[in-house]
Order: structure tokens, then C-alpha cells, then sequence
């Protein structure tokens, strides 16, 4: 028996069934994230500036990411289908979206958006989620250490993710 909820279609409510909230929530995060593609101009920041912040700034297609659990195992979380992107605006917003159709792995998505700053000295991604897929972390500060950033790849650790584990993923830049 499948649950339902009353979800707005342009001025009606409709009844839509359990299995299409997840497609509805995706379409609405993207909504969302629009005005900052939008907003992005092409390329990297201006000429002569190296920060971290100004490398950041683009688009980065996801390529992979490697879970290490605490015991020093490791797994794939996202399978070998994932697809995602990140994008940093020159104002110090981003947005974030991985998903996964692999049946194998069972589809799923995660994305959020909110402000970025980047603490050169330390070299940390320090991200403010506004909005997110997953509710409980909107409100919080994530922070990714960064292992290697140039102009066509970035790679950063996620030390400390809900589950316990570290995260090392690595992403490309869109051009």
C-alpha cells in the first residue's frame, strides 16, 4: 500500500503517490538552483588571481568518491553510474546535486545550496547548507580539506561524514 501526500501543482493540489515525491522534490531543488547557473559567468576568475576561493569558482562535474570507514575499509557509495555536479558562483554561492539510477544500488539523490568560503591558510571548502534533500542538514556547516586543486580537477576530504566515515571525492572541471 503505497502512503500519499497533497503536493502544489501550479494553483491545484494534487494527490501524488509516495514513489513520485522524490522526482518532485528533485525537480523542485533544481528550480531552486537555477538563478545560480544562471548567474555564472564562464570560465574561472579573473586572470592573475590564484586564491583557492577564485579556483573554485565554476563548474565541476562529480567523477568519484571513495567512503573509508573507520576500521580503514573502503566502498564506493555512489556506484559506478553517479552522476553530479558542483557549482561555486563568483558571489560565494553553490550548489550541490549527486545522483545514482543504478538499480543495483538502489536509486537516490542528495543536492543542497547555501553559501561557500574557503579558509585559504587551512585550505578547507567551508560550505553553508541553506537548503538541502536532506532535512536535518540545513543549518549546518560542512567542511571538505582540500588534497589537490588545479584547473581541471579538484579532490577534497570530507572528514567527518553523519555515518562516521571520511569521504575522499574527486570532481572535473566543466568546460
Amino acid at each position: 500500500m503505497s502512503r500519499q501526500f497533497i503536493a502544489p501543482h501550479i494553483g491545484v493540489m494534487d494527490i501524488v503517490p509516495c514513489a513520485e515525491r522524490r522526482g518532485i522534490v528533485t525537480a523542485l531543488l533544481a528550480l531552486a538552483c537555477a538563478p545560480l547557473v544562471a548567474s555564472l559567468s564562464a570560465g574561472t576568475a579573473a586572470a592573475g588571481d590564484k586564491s583557492i576561493r577564485n579556483q573554485l569558482v565554476g563548474s565541476w562535474r562529480f567523477v568519484s568518491s571513495l567512503s573509508i570507514r573507520k576500521d580503514g575499509s573502503t566502498f564506493d557509495r555512489w556506484g559506478p553510474t553517479a552522476r553530479g555536479i558542483f557549482i561555486f558562483d563568483r558571489n560565494g554561492y553553490y550548489s550541490q546535486m549527486i545522483a545514482n539510477t543504478d538499480r543495483m544500488f538502489g536509486p537516490r539523490a542528495v543536492s543542497s545550496f547555501g553559501k561557500f568560503s574557503v579558509d585559504e591558510a587551512a585550505k578547507i571548502i567551508i560550505t553553508e547548507i541553506e537548503g538541502s534533500s536532506t532535512p536535518k542538514a540545513i543549518g549546518t556547516t560542512q567542511r571538505r580539506t582540500i588534497i589537490s586543486l588545479n584547473e581541471d580537477q579538484l579532490k577534497y576530504l570530507n572528514p567527518s561524514t553523519p555515518s562516521g566515515n571520511t569521504v575522499e571525492a574527486v570532481w572535473e572541471r566543466i568546460k
